[in-house]
């Protein structure tokens, strides 16, 4: 964008159309002096017969006057725009520096998300933009993404609650390519390990499928609380019926001491097969 001239007589649309004026009212006035039969009058009568005879310079004067006028305000009002514009620009930078700020505070006051996410800028920006798109609030966009995630790894939950016959490696494939997703947008470290995870062997790259469904459910909730907790930073505490749905089944089964009693252990060499409905007490989500 082009930038304008910071003061009005380095400014084109100003003394261009000026000095044209000017000088034709100055050529004007010139040729009629020279050629007409004039002589010093200074009456009243001498006055008004020279504004007569003058008419033509005199009105291009008026004409550069109103021009010179009307250039002057439109002048003004583009730098009081630029003005506010490099203001907002200022208060948008100020802003994002000092709400990254209280963010890094808010995360490393809880020890659990200060060692899951270790970079808290990658993570703040993911969520909130960076300086030249910066937002105290999640946008739209961001939530509707995040909650698309939430809810196709919620499905995969609850269909395997329901019990049935499905083929695992297909369901949790699905849920660790949306888990990732979500894992790489604020850079969270993953929590499974070895004993978690069965190896899984595809045109010799290894991908790491979970053990059984407690392990799936573990990991979305780690996921869901995470994403929970940063998110209520800005105020934006997800309320959506994945959230609520995830949250109450658990917390019964953990109060009831049944985590590690209802679970099934996925048989990835099988395909295809029946496994027993687990009664978690999953809600389908609309």
């Amino acid at each position: 964008m082009k930038e304008s001239p910071k003061t009005l007589f380095a400014d084109r649309l100003f003394y261009v159309p000026v000095m044209i004026l000017l000088l034709a009212s100055f050529v004007s006035a010139a040729t009629i002096a020279l050629n007409s039969n004039l002589i010093w009058d200074f009456s009243h009568q001498g006055f008004n017969f020279a504004i007569e005879v003058f008419r033509v310079p005199l009105g291009l004067l008026a004409v550069c006057a109103t021009w010179a006028a009307f250039v002057a305000a439109n002048h003004r009002s583009k730098l009081t725009i630029e003005q506010i514009r490099v203001t907002t620009e200022q208060n948008i930078f100020t802003n994002y520096f000092k709400h990254l700020e209280e963010f890094q505070k808010y995360v490393e006051a809880n020890e659990l998300m200060k060692t899951q996410v270790p970079n808290i800028r990658d993570a703040h920006d993911a969520l909130y933009g960076s300086f030249d798109n910066f937002q105290p609030r999640l946008s739209t966009q961001i939530k509707a993404s995040l909650h698309k995630q939430f809810k196709e790894c919620y499905e995969v939950l609850y269909q395997m609650d329901q019990g049935g016959s499905y083929d695992p490696i297909l369901l949790v494939r699905k849920w660790n390519n949306h888990t990732s997703w979500l894992e790489r947008l604020i850079n969270l470290e993953p929590a499974l390990e070895q004993n978690d995870v069965v190896p899984l062997v595809y045109d010799g790259i290894t991908f790491y499928y979970a053990r059984d469904y407690h392990t799936l459910i573990n990991e979305t909730a780690r996921i869901f609380g995470a994403f929970e907790y940063l998110t209520k930073f800005s105020m934006d505490n997800d309320k959506s019926e994945v959230f609520n749905a995830l949250r109450s089944a658990y917390s019964i089964k953990r109060a009831i001491g049944q985590l590690n009693v209802i679970n099934v252990i996925f048989d990835y060499q099988a395909g295809q097969q029946a496994y027993r409905a687990l009664n978690w007490g999953l809600k389908q989500a609309v």
